[in-house]
């Protein structure tokens, strides 16, 4: 179920980790825990499936941060 969440919110735009799970509670409200232990795995199986693609780093406070979005067709 969480890989439908992240990926209807990667629709919206590129996010790196932190900020996914950021939306993510903010749409299913605060009394979800929606852990990174969870989130990254997630993560890991839509990229193995070709739903998500990890794509240039943000240079952000000077450090690299991967982000995900979901591919064009």
């Amino acid at each position: 179920m969480i890989e439908l969440a992240v990926l209807g919110v990667l629709r919206e735009g590129e996010l790196h980790g932190y900020e996914l799970r950021k939306r993510l509670r903010e749409l299913v409200g605060g009394t979800s825990s929606i852990s990174f232990g969870s989130l990254y795995p997630a993560l890991g199986r839509l990229e193995r499936d070709g739903a998500v693609e990890a794509v240039e780093a943000v240079e952000q406070l000077e450090a690299a941060v991967p982000v995900a979005t979901v591919p064009s067709t």
